[in-house]
């Protein structure tokens, strides 16, 4: 891209300031979700403080103004707003961190300044801390489903490169919205009057990097070779360098990642439990069969496990598969095609829902308590699906299988099955 034309994107960042136009608009509907999270979890405490402590004293409304201001100032620092670009593990981390050193300041202040019982306090600060780690993911995530519709919530990204790098980046953006980038050119340009972008996105071959400090923030993309793992800037005395860093050898995070997953679960699990029962029911009154489906996987260094999950297909699946598949050859060709069926006869009616809603995949908190899965990984594979990870299948072995992750958040069942490799590559290397 002529340095000319990299002028002229510069300046209309700086004319404009529409980054820091746009980052408003984009971390508005965080930041509204966020501070709906934090009353909610208030409540719930007061709902403790109420039904166990009789109202012990403590100044909830006092604790909900400190939260209201201190806990959007901590994920502000930790780097959660405007929440785009960011993947599930990074911010579930970075909540986490917030969330814990707000409870933590909270709790010491009104012990320290307040007569009030350690107990009660501990315990109502406990579920406010527990409340939230489940409510702030949940609801930025619900942000994230209905932003990526909107065309003024996705920020607009100009790519840089070749027209084929372009096409390919811009193709990938518009399969995941939930990033929240809107890309609003597919090759370069050579008159930027009407565009605003937001944020560059360049690739290393564009020829264009040594003008990236005009722009006041880019991302450079390169090959995996590169960046196949967490890196962070670094010098070496004069030099720059590129630091690789695996942050699932260090035993602290272990332990942190371990500590949020039981957390959570648990949570979870409390907060869910009347929808289990419900869907326990209706799974045993409309099907025969048990209530449970346990399928072995491959996870944790190797070892297999049963991963549990509501049953959503007929007891006698097999027998109806084999008899659909007899009423027509186009649909024995889908299924040596795909392996799967658009109108799968072997699905339950509630199991359809289930799967729609993924409601079928709550059992599998107690996959997260035993320790067999994370609440964020890598997709859980079958056994016979390890040959096939070929030099990906070590790194997958590293960590523990994922309730979800960004294989389900960046397609599902639309994601081919490389892309599916690269996003449990990616997992690995940079949480």
């Amino acid at each position: 891209m002529p340095t000319d034309v990299m002028t002229e994107v510069s300046d209309a960042f700086h004319k404009k300031g529409n980054f820091l136009v746009q980052d408003v608009l984009t971390s508005l509907p965080f930041l509204v979700s966020d501070l709906l999270a934090i009353t909610i979890a208030w409540l719930c405490s007061s709902l403790l403080n109420t039904v166990l402590f009789q109202n012990a004293g403590f100044p909830d409304f006092a604790w909900l103004v400190a939260a209201l201001i201190s806990v959007p100032m901590a994920l502000l620092l930790m780097g959660t707003y405007p929440g785009v670009n960011t993947d599930s593990t990074r911010e579930l981390r970075n909540v986490f961190i917030a969330t814990t050193i707000v409870s933590l300041c909270i709790l010491v202040y009104f012990i320290r300044h307040q007569s009030v019982d350690f107990a009660f306090v501990a315990a109502e600060d406990g579920l406010f801390f527990a409340s939230l780690l489940m409510l702030v993911p949940l609801g930025r995530a619900v942000i994230r489903k209905f932003g990526a519709t909107c065309m003024w919530w996705r920020q607009p990204t100009l790519i840089i490169g070749s027209d084929a790098e372009v096409a390919r980046i811009a193709d990938w953006l518009d399969d995941s919205p939930e990033l929240g980038l809107r890309p609003i050119c597919r090759r370069e340009l050579f008159h930027y009057d009407d565009i605003h972008p937001s944020r560059v996105i360049c690739t290393s071959t564009s020829g264009s990097l040594d003008r990236l400090w005009q722009f006041p923030r880019a991302a450079v993309l390169s090959s995996d070779d590169v960046f196949r793992a967490s890196t962070a800037t670094e010098r070496v005395a004069a030099l720059s360098s590129m630091e690789h860093q695996n942050h699932l050898l260090n035993p602290f995070n272990l332990i942190l990642k371990r500590t949020m997953d039981l957390g959570i679960a648990l949570c979870t699990f409390v907060v869910t439990l009347p929808i289990l029962l419900i869907v326990a029911v209706m799974v045993k009154l409309t099907s025969k069969g048990p209530i449970i489906h346990k399928n072995v996987r491959c996870g944790l260094d190797g070892r297999s496990f049963s991963i549990w999950k509501f049953r959503t297909m007929h007891a006698d699946a097999e027998r109806v598969l084999q008899e659909h598949l007899a009423e027509s050859d186009e649909i024995r060709r889908e299924w040596e095609e795909h392996r799967k069926l658009r109108d799968d006869p072997r699905i339950t009616p509630v199991g359809r829902w289930l799967r729609k809603t993924s409601l079928d995949e709550l059992p599998q908190l107690w996959n997260i308590v035993k320790g067999d899965m994370s609440l964020v990984g890598p997709r859980p594979i079958l056994m016979d699906e390890c040959k096939k990870y070929s030099d990906v299948f070590p790194l997958y072995t590293m960590v523990r299988p994922g309730v979800t992750g960004l294989w389900q958040i960046s397609g599902r069942n639309h994601t081919t099955y490389n892309e599916r490799l690269s996003y449990c590559r990616y997992y690995v290397q940079n949480w």
